[in-house]
């Protein structure tokens, strides 16, 4: 098969085809192919009708062009005159014979290939849109719903891709994780955090917010607040790492606060925040605490949820009612969090302040890690935070308007991972279809556009070609494993 290279808007490989007995013999037809077979000298409706299934397949096709009657002089004018620009994965094969062989009726036509099989032909000027949609989804992935209703239920339910075709649950409320293999389908392992609940002697022993007067009074006071407002442990989703289980959770303390329009201190209830570090044997190591408030900066509030541990360091994203933010580092390695470092990140001044109804705007996001660097991505905006290099770069094939003038966000971001020197990032538009993006990850640049769901499902992850997604209801919850593998490259 000899090559010839052309020039459209883009570089495209054209192969000169043989005759052929069997039109479809050979490897390039093992997998799925989308075949647009052209005539050189067919009707102005065919010409239209090839236009018009392009142009809704190529977001998330690869399509291969078999061009008979135009000679190669011309084939890029031909192209760029009835179809337009092509996508640098699709290819052009020049080749009378095998137009021929595919299309006998010398009628241009589309066909759905695989496994060394034509699975569907049609002509284009009688194009069935629902049939042909429906050969080629069959042939592009494999779906597998799990029932997950003994381990998550309610929409407080996290997940976590681990790998050996491990996922952990959680559930903020039971405040119970499990590790399930979703092969094998059989449970791994169930972590129960509720006996912390009752730890709260333990919480206020090492509160930084406290002095030594306000911890006795706590103490003293634990055990009839408690009688009459129940556990003041909340529980969020905790970090796994190869030796150790971190668990944050807010416990509200009784302190002496001086509130405006007063002169004198009254004892209130305010938050405070920890992170509990447990063996694998879920034996308490340490207990950290950190301030509400960080230090040396006015209203600007520590978080504990949804961080990133690693190598005993611990990575917040703080917050103020002005809807600014920092990250914050803070060091592990004691028996309470000592801050290390505040980097310069802050909420993108494009971000909305209130919404249309004058209510301020909170926007949460997750941490990253791109070729070993940590970076921060919030989850209406396509842009990648490099914290700490300070940096920032924003990814093309989304909406360029961030947000409407009532302050609605415009583009949604549910995950961000490396995979085989790519970037595969989930997402789309607000009310829109759902699309995995694939970016290189030495400069960014978008080389694959993938539509996968008309819906937005609620996003897990990505890896080893697979898009992980849930469906939680109020009877049943699933782990839904769709396996893309034929759409990508």
């Amino acid at each position: 098969m000899k090559k010839l290279l052309i020039s459209l808007k883009f570089i495209f490989l054209i192969y000169m085809a043989t005759a052929t007995s069997a039109c479809t013999t050979g490897g390039y037809w093992q997998k799925q192919r989308i075949v647009f077979a052209i005539y050189g000298n067919d009707c102005v409706n065919c010409y239209l009708g090839a236009s018009s299934a392009y142009q809704q397949l190529r977001e998330k096709y690869a399509i291969t062009f078999i061009l008979g009657g135009v000679g190669k002089r011309i084939a890029d004018s031909f192209m760029q005159e009835k179809i337009g620009s092509l996508n640098i994965h699709d290819s052009i094969i020049l080749s009378d014979s095998l137009f021929n062989c595919f299309c006998p009726s010398l009628s241009s036509s589309v066909l759905v290939i695989r496994e060394n099989r034509i699975c569907t032909q049609m002509p284009f000027k009688s194009l069935d849109w629902p049939a042909l949609q429906k050969i080629i989804s069959e042939g592009l992935y494999t779906e597998d719903t799990i029932n997950i209703n003994a381990f998550a239920g309610t929409a407080q339910t996290g997940f976590s891709l681990k790998g050996n075709n491990e996922i952990d649950i959680y559930n903020n409320i039971s405040s119970v994780m499990y590790t399930y293999n979703y092969v094998e389908k059989r449970l791994i392992r169930k972590y129960d955090f509720k006996f912390l609940k009752d730890s709260t002697d333990a919480f206020i022993k090492a509160c930084v917010e406290l002095n030594a007067s306000e911890k006795e009074v706590n103490k003293q006071q634990n055990d009839a607040i408690v009688a009459k407002m129940g556990s003041r442990v909340v529980m969020m989703r905790p970090y796994l790492t190869p030796d150790a289980i971190y668990v944050p959770l807010a416990f509200r303390v009784a302190k002496m606060m001086k509130l405006e329009d007063q002169k004198d201190s009254t004892l209130a209830l305010m938050p405070s925040q920890f992170i509990v570090k447990l063996d694998k044997s879920f034996k308490p190591i340490d207990f950290y605490s950190f301030p509400w408030q960080l230090k040396g900066a006015l209203n600007i509030f520590n978080d504990v949820h949804d961080g990133k541990i690693e190598n005993n360091s611990f990575w917040m994203v703080t917050g103020s009612v002005l809807n600014d933010s920092l990250i914050a580092q803070y060091s592990l390695n004691h028996g309470r969090g000592t801050l290390e470092n505040v980097y310069n990140f802050k909420t993108p001044p494009y971000f909305p302040f209130k919404n249309k109804f004058g209510m301020r705007m909170g926007f949460s996001g997750f941490f990253a890690d791109i070729a070993n660097q940590s970076c921060y991505v919030f989850n209406v905006d396509p842009v990648l935070h490099f914290f700490k290099a300070d940096k920032s770069v924003t990814l093309v094939g989304f909406d360029t308007a961030r947000f409407t003038t009532d302050g609605d966000p415009v583009n949604w971001i549910s995950s961000v991972s490396q995979s085989d020197g790519n970037i595969i990032v989930t997402g789309g538009k607000q009310k829109g279809p759902t699309y995995l993006y694939i970016y290189d990850s030495a400069n960014y640049n978008l080389k694959q556009k993938i539509k996968i769901s008309d819906e937005q499902p609620n996003i897990i992850g990505y890896r080893d070609k697979k898009i992980y997604m849930s469906q939680l209801g109020d009877e049943n919850a699933f782990l839904i494993i769709k396996d893309i593998s034929k759409l990508l490259p």
